[in-house]
């Protein structure tokens, strides 16, 4: 149940970011640019996959 009296008209969505596996290469940097063109298409939160390759993690 909402506690908002007037309701809630929209489902909050966010960005799934750190998938490129490019931030290997460049880092943090990056992972920033990443952050910064979700947030210029309008996103207001992300959150950062950083995991492995999948070959380096035996995963196929």
């Amino acid at each position: 149940m909402s506690r908002n009296p007037l309701g809630y008209r929209g489902i909050p969505i966010y960005a799934s970011a750190g998938v490129e596996h490019e931030w290997y290469n460049d880092g943090e940097s990056f992972l920033i640019e990443e952050a910064l063109r979700y947030k210029e298409e309008g996103y207001d939160a992300f959150k950062f996959h950083c995991g492995t390759v999948w070959h380096a993690a035996s995963m196929t």
